[in-house]
């Protein structure tokens, strides 16, 4: 690591909970930071959610709203239950690793920074960072800090993992589009990641989408908290368990006809 290093050590020492990398170690030598953490099996998110260049890579529909789940339990803790609350600040699929069972972990808190502000729900800064097509319009504009430049992001990485598309920029329009047309079944399929093939329970995938266009509102307070978020996915999570169930057992009472 360059620089200092010290904040995120700080941090990462006082915070505990499985959708958090863990921090396992620390090494200074010759100059150099070296920061060891627990490991991650199966890299960065970014390398499975990007159709064009994933390589064969594949997340179910259940992988994925699994992975979202846990972001946003992750989230969610920095925000209500670190004191003070932190803001991530740059969410996106590459800091997002998944260990051996494909369960997703934050990393990368080297920007993290605390949400108080002398003004209440806001904090501001003149050092704008993250990445683009990922930062809340209230942040890139004013500098404005909260727990909701997190939830635009998130809804942005939600909106990447659902259609296997990278820099996502402007695709809120597309979102809404989806939502009011009166065909919105069918957009919603031809919306999503075509290496699914179609595997996935159309209404849970509405939800979703309904969910991305709460997160990309271009009013913050208008966004919903990450404990909202986390409590949708769960039930969708959960409802989308029970669709992949049925639909095993349909497949092998289909197999077992034919044979």
């Amino acid at each position: 690591m360059d620089g200092d290093v010290t904040k995120e050590i700080n941090l990462l020492n006082k915070i505990n909970h499985s959708n958090i990398i863990r921090l396992s170690g620390v090494c200074f030598n010759d100059g150099n930071w070296y920061l060891v953490y627990e490991f991650a099996a199966n890299g960065a998110l970014s390398d499975w959610i990007y159709s064009s260049s994933n390589g064969g890579k594949i997340l179910t529909w259940t992988q994925r709203i699994q992975i979202a789940v846990d972001v946003a339990l992750g989230l969610d803790y920095l925000h209500s239950f670190t004191s003070p609350p932190q803001v991530h600040k740059d969410i996106k699929a590459g800091n997002v690793l998944l260990d051996g069972d494909f369960r997703g972990k934050i990393a990368n808190l080297a920007h993290a920074r605390s949400a108080e502000g002398q003004d209440g729900d806001f904090n501001l800064t003149k050092h704008i960072f993250g990445t683009k097509g990922y930062m809340a319009p209230e942040y890139l504009e004013n500098g404005l800090v909260s727990t909701k430049i997190d939830v635009f992001a998130f809804g942005v990485l939600l909106l990447e993992m659902i259609t296997g598309k990278e820099g996502i920029d402007g695709l809120s329009g597309v979102v809404n589009e989806v939502l009011l047309s009166q065909d919105g079944r069918d957009n919603i399929t031809g919306f999503l990641d075509p290496s699914m093939e179609g595997n996935f329970p159309l209404e849970f995938a509405g939800f979703v989408v309904r969910l991305v266009e709460g997160c990309l509102k271009k009013n913050s307070r208008e966004r919903p908290a990450m404990s909202e978020l986390a409590q949708s996915l769960s039930r969708i999570l959960t409802a989308s368990h029970s669709w992949e169930l049925s639909n095993n057992i349909s497949e092998y009472r289909n197999l077992k006809d034919e044979t």
